[in-house]
């Protein structure tokens, strides 16, 4: 492993910056300075990953497995199956829906839920209401979730203003947050529950003309392929401030950057949407008019800033010197569903499709209702399955 010589450096000017800035790197977050290495050292490669989007996925959900699931899988061999069954559809739909722990709501990482009618009516009618909560937001997949509990924060390491002289201090670590049980009527005890996310947070000071504080990743080497995919969601609470989302199709330190502002909502879990096709290119601070569009095949790293400028030397109108915090739980890149977002088979019981056609008018969304039995190998209901999935 490559030996690190790291020590606080304040460089005072942009030519010392630009001198540097070949040499930088970190390793996850060392103190409030930077690491510099010698420049005949390096890290390890830290991969990205290809994440697919286009295919279609779909959640199936039933009882016990059923016969006829591998012939289904043979005629759509473009789509990917999840398949939960007997206490794993229990699971699933206990899943928080609200908090830091939405990114791993299943169901919102599916296009089509299928619900087969050998499950109990009130699972049925649970599985009808989650995909109507999911069904409304883009399908997601998790590219950095940090509510697991063995994620791994050290590609992550600050950068602040103290390479311009300044004196602001960010620092970015997993913290972990126990909420206590609740005693509720009839005397229960709710279970204490853990919930772990990654807390950006620091102190800002405009003196000596500084005034930012950030987090960014060493790069991807080969980067992230994000291709097929619409945008980025973060799942983060924040304290009332603007930050900046920052993404590079560079490996260089300072090279262009693609740069999206948003909003936070003080002590408030809100879902921030990132189109990849809104963000602005920039290079130090400028708007770039005549560089490309964002491409979403290479993206070498990631990074969050909060600063008191926009760019093109705007003020930031919602930024406060000071301390501040920002809570992420997770990183993900969505895209439109495809195709229904549910397909429910009908029941034989006529008081028991009575109960699912309910569900499916209080759910108020899109729906393929197959009338047909559920037994084993049945081709009637095969075909009519291909064809709503197709």
């Amino acid at each position: 492993a490559a030996s690190l010589i790291s020590r606080q450096v304040q460089l005072r000017s942009a030519s010392q910056l630009l001198g540097w800035v070949q040499l930088l790197s970190f390793r996850g977050f060392l103190g409030f300075g930077l690491a510099i290495v010698a420049p005949n050292e390096s890290f390890p490669k830290i991969p990205g990953m290809t994440i697919t989007a286009p295919i279609p996925k779909v959640a199936m959900l039933s009882a016990a497995e059923p016969a006829w699931i591998s012939n289904l899988q043979q005629r759509l061999p473009s789509v990917t199956f999840q398949l939960y069954q007997g206490n794993e559809v229990e699971q699933l739909l206990a899943l928080p829906k609200d908090g830091p722990s939405h990114a791993a709501d299943a169901l919102a990482t599916v296009d089509t839920v299928v619900v087969l009618p050998d499950l109990a009516v009130s699972t049925q009618k649970s599985a009808i209401a989650a995909t109507a909560k999911t069904a409304q937001h883009a399908l997601s997949n998790a590219v950095f979730d940090f509510t697991q509990p063995d994620f791994d924060i050290s590609p992550w390491g600050s950068l602040d203003d103290v390479v311009m002289g300044g004196v602001s201090q960010g620092r970015f670590a997993l913290s972990k947050k126990t909420t206590e049980p609740k005693t509720t009527e009839p005397k229960t005890t709710e279970p204490k529950t853990t919930e772990q996310t990654a807390i950006f947070s620091g102190v800002i000071s405009t003196d000596n003309s500084g005034g930012f504080s950030s987090v960014r990743t060493r790069n991807f080497e080969p980067p992230f392929n994000f291709s097929g995919w619409t945008g980025m969601q973060l799942r983060v609470k924040g304290d009332g401030q603007r930050y900046k989302f920052i993404l590079r199709n560079s490996g260089g330190w300072d090279s262009p950057a693609y740069i999206y502002s948003f909003d936070t909502v003080a002590d408030e879990w809100i879902t921030v949407t990132v189109p990849f096709a809104e963000m602005v290119a920039t290079f130090r601070a400028k708007s770039v008019s005549n560089a490309p569009d964002f491409d979403p095949s290479q993206v070498f790293s990631l990074q969050l800033m909060l600063s008191k400028f926009e760019y093109d030397r705007r003020l930031n109108p919602h930024f406060s010197p000071g301390a501040f915090s920002l809570a992420i739980s997770s990183l993900d890149v969505f895209r439109p569903r495809q195709g229904v977002p549910l397909v429910i088979v009908g029941a034989d019981s006529e008081a028991t499709k009575g109960e699912q056609q309910l569900a499916l008018t209080d759910a108020q969304l899109a729906y393929r209702l197959i009338e047909t039995g559920n037994g084993a190998g049945d081709g009637t209901l095969l075909d009519s399955l291909v064809e709503a999935l197709t």
